[in-house]
């Protein structure tokens, strides 16, 4: 999702992403710079459209000062973050043991297709701590977990957490929501907990229908939401890919001399190029494969959607507070 604010009579938050369909067939170099020119005017028209402009205001400086800027700016990010959490939902993974792997300290948890669409916002694995009988006085673990990779071989730590131990009981670890979603395949997670030589944390093999299995819980972000915040795929003018390509365009709004538009000075628009019909060679370039966390499965094999180029504009309504202070616009 981003945001324009302008200042003209009023503050209006301008709140777009734009994936429109630009239409060439195998065109590179030069046409695509025709394209880029083409693309920029259609996005000064749309932009003035949705703020009831013809022409832009002739504005070259602001009575605003920069802590007033930084403050507006804070208080759209708090927007997002509320509405993210409004929209929010909780799900819950058990864990499981890969299967065909021997070596027992490893945990994967099988994802649903819905939910690899979805942008992670918090995640925490719910571990449980075996010591037996109760220690004289707590002792001091630290929890540690890693990645386990394609290879066998231990990967990434992921989180650590220092506990006092005394008895067997739950420990529960918060996860850095862009690991969970990290594009690289992996085998599953391995977690350690040593005390006394011996690695307390129970992993699913060893607690079969247990009340104490490890899971993990997430919390998600609603469908739009998702949506609007996936990064899409780009490519490169001069790898001269045939097909359907994504591409970067910035429009640049002090370039453009549009000095009364506050924040962002600029913004990614992009624009495509092609035929947008499926093309498996086309996933096979793109590198797009983000992955559930423990799983082998691409998001691409999981869910069908194996490319995000060339989709058209979705407007999504306005609304202007009845102060006609605030305007909304919402471009999906």
């Amino acid at each position: 999702m981003f945001r324009v604010v302008v200042r003209f009579g009023f503050i209006c938050f301008l709140v777009f992403l734009l994936f429109d369909d630009v239409h060439a067939q195998n065109c590179s170099g030069a046409c695509i710079d025709q394209m880029a020119r083409f693309r920029l005017e259609d996005i000064k028209s749309r932009l003035l459209e949705s703020m009831g402009m013809r022409e832009p205001p002739e504005i070259d400086a602001f009575d605003l000062p920069p802590s007033a800027i930084k403050q507006m700016i804070e208080g759209m990010n708090e927007f997002d973050e509320m509405q993210d959490e409004e929209d929010a939902e909780r799900t819950f993974i058990m864990a499981v043991h890969p299967s065909g792997v021997h070596d027992t300290l490893i945990a994967q948890f099988p994802v649903s297709l819905t939910t690899m669409l979805r942008k992670v916002l918090s995640a925490y694995l719910h571990i449980s701590l075996h010591v037996g009988e109760p220690l004289p006085e707590p002792v001091p673990v630290t929890i540690i977990v890693r990645e386990k990779l394609l290879n066998g071989k231990l990967g990434d730590v992921v989180a650590t957490k220092n506990v006092e131990v005394q008895r067997s009981g739950n420990v529960v670890l918060k996860l850095n929501s862009r690991d969970v979603e990290r594009t690289e395949p992996i085998l599953g997670l391995y977690v350690i907990g040593m005390l006394n030589g011996r690695n307390i944390v129970m992993h699913p093999l060893e607690i079969r229908n247990s009340p104490n299995a490890m899971f993990m819980s997430l919390t998600l972000s609603s469908d739009s939401q998702s949506r609007r915040k996936r990064s899409p795929l780009v490519c490169k003018p001069e790898d001269h890919q045939p097909g359907c390509c994504l591409y970067d365009l910035t429009v640049d709004f002090q370039q453009m001399g549009w000095k009364f538009i506050i924040a962002p000075h600029k913004y990614n628009a992009y624009m495509c190029r092609g035929d947008c019909s499926v093309s498996q060679a086309h996933v096979s370039r793109s590198g797009h494969t983000r992955v559930a966390k423990t799983g082998i499965i691409t998001r691409q094999v999981a869910t069908g959607i194996q490319t995000m180029c060339c989709h058209p504009s979705e407007y999504v309504k306005f609304s202007i507070k009845s102060t006609g202070a605030l305007a909304l616009s919402y471009f999906q």
